[in-house]
């Protein structure tokens, strides 16, 4: 490929990514995570091979992020990181390889299916609800409190006086996915997308006529 060629195709790249980060922030995705994933990846490793073709404006340089001008934004009390994506085994295997030296104990894998939804993190006060935020871009997240409390399966309250950070996933069951998408003329494109969407909405009556769930696995 000429030097040419190389920067249309990045630019190609690049701005579809940016169209569907706009799209998903707006409440509105309309590709599922493992398309976005793969288009990522096809420009990071253009990136790599022809760094001096490097966009300044690629989506690659600026760490990823769901915030919506929508909701107001709010700091995390600890970071709420991401996790790092494997597309082949051979990049598991150096994953592991890599890890096993951090450790004098034996490495144990724990695996388990992936839940395709919506990061939050709950924040209890005095064993109260306070606030809900998306992950955001790690460091700041956007206040969801309202339509986060329309989920039935979130505690509004626990133990007096406890003080605690919930870190989970909103998604929506697929067997409640396909019976919503029966009755629509447009059928949304995946489950996630249209949890994702729903916890986005700025009315948070419209968040509770959408049957979410969460799944909480972390606390500190």
């Amino acid at each position: 490929m000429s030097a040419q060629e190389i920067v249309q195709r990045m630019s190609e790249l690049a701005e579809r990514l940016l169209l569907w980060q706009r799209q998903y922030a707006e409440g509105r995705p309309t590709v599922s995570d493992l398309e976005y994933d793969k288009l990522w990846e096809d420009l990071r490793r253009m990136e790599e091979l022809y760094p001096e073709q490097r966009l300044a404006w690629s989506p690659t340089q600026r760490v990823g992020s769901d915030l919506s001008h929508e909701f107001p934004e709010r700091a995390h009390e600890v970071p709420v990181l991401s996790l790092d994506k494997a597309y082949a085994v051979s990049e598991l295997e150096t994953w592991l390889k890599k890890n096993q030296g951090l450790s004098s104990q034996p490495l144990v894998i724990v695996a388990e299916h992936k839940l395709d939804g919506l990061s939050v993190v709950l924040y209890y006060e005095n064993g109260i609800l306070e606030r809900a935020l998306t992950r955001g871009n790690g460091w700041v997240g956007n206040d969801v409190t309202a339509n986060i409390k329309t989920i039935p399966t979130v505690p509004l309250k626990l133990e007096p006086g406890l003080r605690l950070a919930v870190r989970g996933e909103v998604y929506l069951p697929k067997s409640q996915f396909f019976a919503i998408n029966a009755g629509q003329e447009e059928p949304y494109a995946n489950a996630r997308n249209l949890a994702a969407g729903t916890l986005r909405r700025v009315k948070s009556r419209e968040t509770a006529e959408v049957p979410l769930h969460i799944f909480c696995y972390e606390a500190f």
